[in-house]
């Protein structure tokens, strides 16, 4: 994983200390700097030249887009703010995320993950995964991504089917799917990743979508764009 460096920005004292507790908790990630206004904010970017940056939208001097918009090297950006409304605005100049006042360390975990991936991608990191932190029998245990068959998206988390034993993980899907090693799996479902090496048979189905049989002996259904994935990769499907 790359380090990442990252600056606050945010007019309010006790918001700001919040954050860098927050951000502590990523290891990989270093907050070289903060400011308590958009003015000293902009000065302090063009400086540093973070990979990402904390703003408020809000503040004396410079509004946190405002900031963004005059910046020549413009970082990974995520808003802060106490109005939702203002989330509408911040995506506009392309904010990785935003995030509503108060925030606890759930919603900035998601947060991080998306910063993380962002950071993955720009540095040309496509190993991916080897392993996977699942639960079972109430405990939380590693298991290695070449034991898996597939994956079935359910809400925030996701079935993990090995040869013989089904385990969750808490993960959506589109995450995992980013995070996976580069030509292992397929997702051929919105709801169903599978693993390329244990595909068995694809049988068209005569509608665009096909039938695709694995090697523990379950059958998927794949969408559209899962058949046209597969027909790329195995000339088939």
């Amino acid at each position: 994983m790359v380090r990442c460096r990252a600056v606050v920005v945010e007019d309010e004292p006790l918001a700001r200390r919040r954050l860098g507790e927050l951000l502590a908790d990523a290891e990989w990630l270093e907050v070289v700097g903060e400011a308590a206004d958009g003015t000293t904010g902009l000065d302090l970017l063009e400086r540093l030249t973070p990979d990402v940056a904390f703003l408020d939208v809000a503040m004396p001097g410079l509004s946190g887009i405002e900031l963004v918009q005059r910046l020549e090297r413009k970082p990974l950006v995520v808003y802060t703010t106490a109005h939702a409304e203002h989330a509408v605005a911040a995506f506009g100049v392309a904010a990785i995320d935003y995030l509503v006042k108060p925030f606890g360390r759930r919603r900035m975990g998601e947060t991080l993950e998306r910063i993380r991936r962002a950071i993955d991608r720009r540095s040309g990191s496509n190993d991916g995964l080897t392993e996977l932190a699942v639960r079972h029998r109430g405990a939380t245990i590693p298991i290695s991504i070449d034991e898996i068959v597939r994956f079935e998206g359910r809400d925030d988390y996701v079935g993990v089917y090995t040869a013989g034993q089904r385990y969750l993980a808490t993960i959506r899907l589109a995450e995992l799917d980013e995070r996976l090693p580069n030509g292992k799996f397929l997702r051929i479902h919105r709801s169903h990743i599978v693993s390329a090496a244990r595909i068995r048979a694809i049988r068209p189905d005569g509608t665009g979508r096909a039938h695709v049989t694995l090697a523990d002996g379950t059958t998927l259904r794949a969408s559209r764009a899962g058949a046209a994935a597969l027909r790329r990769r195995f000339g088939a499907g």
